[in-house]
């Protein structure tokens, strides 16, 4: 379900300087983007001048009342009357409708520090990372790890603006996996159990990025 001229797209940004609620009316579409009108703060009725790096999380409505939402970014400007931004067209499958708890999962090697609930610490590598959770390697012969335990965790996630933002996080051990022994390793899978909104928006937002980069390739 993709939105339509004169939709109005309710736009939320990763940017301290555009906090709070945007509004924009859809003007056009083409293959490649939504085209929309300057978006407008809904608190404090000023423009947003957006940038193409900052991460767009949208949601619009229906006539039969259902909510959707997806990720983007600005790509393109245009004046065609009337200044407008030319949001990246999201895929079908991106578009997810309100009631839905699933995230968008990307594969990501990234270094995740471990406390288990007996105090034991690890260093390990993601494999895949989403909004809802993260699964990661370790060694067999140093995984202590139990389905239903706790455990605390500290990632460092790359953004492509340059920065590097930490992030911690509690999280319950779902599954574990026994990989091919001769790799002598074990999947954890974790879902978040404990993580602020800002935080998990940041793990949002470089899922965003990565699916990107990984479809530019």
């Amino acid at each position: 379900m993709f939105p339509t001229i004169n939709d109005t797209l309710i736009i939320q940004t990763d940017s301290a300087n555009h906090p709070g609620d945007y509004k924009a009316r859809v003007l056009d579409l083409d293959d490649s983007h939504i085209w929309i009108e300057i978006p407008l703060n809904h608190d404090t009725g000023k423009y947003g001048i957006f940038v193409n790096t900052e991460v767009l999380q949208i949601r619009f409505s229906k006539h039969e009342g259902a909510v959707f939402q997806f990720m983007s970014n600005i790509v393109a400007r245009k004046e065609a009357g009337v200044r407008m931004f030319g949001i990246r067209k999201p895929a079908a499958e991106d578009i997810r409708s309100s009631h839905q708890r699933s995230f968008l999962r990307v594969n990501a090697a990234l270094e995740i520090a471990v406390r288990t609930s007996s105090g034991q610490k690890l260093l390990a590598i993601t494999e895949d990372i989403s909004g809802g959770g993260i699964s990661f390697t370790v060694p067999t012969q140093t995984e202590t790890l139990q389905v239903e335990e706790q455990i605390h965790c500290w990632m460092v996630a790359p953004f492509r603006n340059g920065e590097y933002e930490h992030i911690p996080f509690v999280a319950e051990v779902i599954r574990i996996v026994q990989e091919d022994e001769s790799v002598g390793k074990r999947l954890i899978m974790i879902k978040f159990h404990q993580i602020s909104a800002s935080d998990q928006q940041k793990v949002i937002r470089f899922c965003f990025e990565r699916q990107l980069v990984q479809r530019r390739v």
